[in-house]
């Protein structure tokens, strides 16, 4: 359980709690393999689904990954193919 208190400089204060259970955010990996991104994840992050978007900030949107995920080892990977489109890559829970 978390709480956080913001004060916006005025007089005004929010506070937030009960959160829930801290959940350890994966690390994406990304390796480049014959014309291919290669994005990995430790198999044991649950719940998190790829996605991606062509672009960052207030109009980014966010699009769950088609491609195929399959488990190599101890990770989960998926390949995209390398293009000249500009794709950003993040995890979600």
């Amino acid at each position: 359980i978390a709480s956080v208190s913001v004060d916006n400089f005025s007089a005004s204060q929010f506070q937030y709690s009960n959160f829930g259970n801290t959940i350890l955010i994966p690390q994406l990996q990304i390796v480049v393999s014959n014309g291919d991104a290669l994005i990995s994840w430790p198999a044991s992050a649950l719940g998190f689904q790829l996605q991606q978007t062509t672009q960052l900030g207030a109009g980014a949107a966010w699009t769950i990954a088609t491609n195929a995920t399959v488990q190599i080892g101890s990770n989960l990977e998926v390949t995209v193919p390398i293009t000249t489109a500009t794709q950003f890559y993040r995890l979600v829970h």
